[in-house]
């Protein structure tokens, strides 16, 4: 008997290229340039686009993920020279809001009776009239009932009738106080100065 003959293997023949011929690299698709057609792109397996997923996300920067990049500004705006800038023009902002809000004339007594134009010719802890002694120095509050402003000396008469004290030692006693301008509604305090017997 006689052996059968052994198969022969033969190896694929290399494509030959051309000398200026420039392969393209594996998973590339050559261009198609007679059809006019283009060509579609390969398929990425999913390894690769996880390992280009974490690649991007290693680039991205501690500071990428802020209000500024978020607004479109400038990254110099995270400077710690130009946060102070923007911190203390906002605290300024805030100290003169907060000034013009609570701005009050200084003019009114608000502890107790409001409304009242105050006196700087009365002493401190001076008693109201009708409280004091009559020999005693007293406060005496009028309130302007027109509807014009008067001056503090128009009540200066009027003083003197209900305490029984000479006008003129009321005007002694309350010189600076007499242009003080007493809107209407409002009250007058009126420095009564300390007399003999009354």
């Amino acid at each position: 008997m006689t052996e059968a003959p052994k198969p022969v293997f033969k190896a694929p023949n290399i494509p030959s290229q051309k000398k200026n011929e420039v392969t393209p690299p594996s998973g590339v698709s050559a261009p198609v340039a007679s059809t006019g057609l283009k060509a579609a792109a390969p398929a990425i397996p999913a390894y690769e686009k996880k390992a280009s997923q974490q690649n991007t996300k290693n680039t991205q920067g501690v500071y990428d993920d802020n209000f500024a990049a978020q607004l479109g500004l400038p990254p110099t705006i995270l400077q710690t020279k130009v946060m102070a800038g923007i911190l203390g023009a906002v605290l300024f902002f805030g100290i003169v809001l907060g000034c013009t809000m609570s701005g009050n004339g200084g003019q009114t007594h608000t502890q107790g009776l409001t409304g009242v134009v105050l006196n700087p010719e009365v002493p401190a802890n001076r008693q109201r009239c009708g409280i004091a002694e009559r020999t005693q120095g007293c406060v005496l509050y009028l309130q302007n009932p027109s509807r014009r402003d008067r001056e503090a000396r128009d009540f200066y008469q009027e003083a003197s009738r209900m305490t029984g004290v000479a006008s003129y030692t009321i005007e002694l006693g309350n010189i600076e106080y007499a242009t003080s301008i007493i809107r209407p509604g409002w009250i007058a305090q009126i420095n009564i100065p300390p007399t003999g017997a009354r």
